[in-house]
């Protein structure tokens, strides 16, 4: 009994430690370029355009960490956008379903 409520109580621990690190949060200034940028590509209805703006971001801010961060999450919200990039084409594996 002692047994099972001490490993219980050691998952527990170890859960609750694995899920508190991965909460994080990004922080982006007010008024800095980043931000000023992020409220441009914000103001783009176009997804395919607003994807390349983010990844023009990407690029631009690539030393800011936390803009980094947070351009790269808001392009891998949309799961199907980052395939239709050229740079990020995926090889077909089955011949017979390819697209031509």
């Amino acid at each position: 009994m002692k047994r099972t409520i001490g490993f219980s109580s050691l998952i527990v621990v170890v859960l609750t430690s694995i899920s508190y690190a991965q909460l994080d949060q990004i922080v982006i200034a007010a008024g800095t370029p980043e931000d000023q940028a992020l409220q441009e590509i914000t103001k783009e209805a176009d997804a395919q355009k607003k994807l390349g703006l983010y990844e023009n971001f990407l690029q631009k801010f690539s030393s800011n960490s936390a803009a980094v961060a947070y351009g790269n999450w808001q392009i891998s919200q949309d799961g199907a956008a980052p395939l239709q990039t050229p740079s990020r084409v995926l090889p077909c594996l089955d011949a017979e379903n390819c697209r031509k």
